[in-house]
């Protein structure tokens, strides 16, 4: 299973979502259950100086995957993001939960870029939920 390591150039919000049922009935009564599983999370990452980079190819400028790779290359994050579209489990390593089997939420988003921005992304975000492996 990938990981998403490259891509840890972020800021995270953390939401538990609901996993039993409720229904309220008014007066203040309700019915709740348990979801008889533990909570699972949902990871909002947001992605600052993210930016496509261009090399020289046969004298063609062309989009560069690898090249800051690591760090904040969008054009490598697109990719992981096509491998993997929203039904495709892979780690997220959380700085607070460790490894968490996660999947993109939501289809990627990718933002506009700055006026004379070279390549530069206006911040933007992701967001994985954590699934049952």
């Amino acid at each position: 299973m990938k990981n998403f390591d490259n891509f840890m150039m972020h800021l995270v919000k953390v939401e538990y979502q609901p996993n039993g049922f409720s229904v309220n009935f008014g007066g203040g009564y309700s019915f709740d259950t348990d979801g008889g599983y533990p909570p699972l999370k949902k990871f909002t990452l947001t992605f600052k100086g993210y930016r496509y980079y261009t090399k020289i190819v046969n004298g063609v400028e062309v989009v560069d995957h690898e090249k800051n790779a690591d760090k904040n290359n969008m054009a490598a994050l697109e990719d992981f993001y096509l491998e993997h579209l929203t039904y495709k489990n892979f780690e997220y390593n959380s700085p607070v939960y460790g490894k968490v089997i996660v999947r993109f939420s939501d289809p990627l988003n990718i933002p506009e870029g700055y006026e004379s921005g070279h390549g530069i992304l206006k911040d933007f975000n992701i967001v994985l939920k954590e699934v049952f492996a």
